[in-house]
């Protein structure tokens, strides 16, 4: 799986040494990244966060605590609830369709 959790991955469950959401491997691996990086300031919470999608985004549970605190950030991806995150998705979605639709 790449370091990206795209709309048709949220609310997976991915099989691998673990069966866990989508969600939560990116933010292992995201974790993994950050630890090597040494990027303790969270210049690249911006970055990372675009590998996400709104529905996951929209879910976060305090985005200004998490602005800034690489960690914070990962545990909040891992946290979220995970029927609101399909919930926004599928919002997300339909909202596409219908823009698509009136400007076609």
């Amino acid at each position: 799986m790449p370091l990206e959790v795209t709309e048709e991955h949220v609310g997976k469950i991915v099989a691998g040494k673990h069966r866990e959401f989508a969600h939560t491997i990116w933010a292992d691996k995201a974790e993994a990244i950050w630890k090597f990086m040494e990027d303790y300031k969270g210049l690249l919470i911006h970055d990372v966060g675009k590998n996400l999608p709104e529905g996951i985004l929209n879910c976060i549970s305090d985005p200004k605590t998490t602005r800034d605190d690489y960690k914070a950030f990962l545990q909040s991806v891992r946290d979220i609830s995970v029927d609101n995150a399909i919930r926004y998705t599928k919002a997300t979605k339909r909202v596409r369709s219908i823009e698509e639709q009136l400007y076609l």
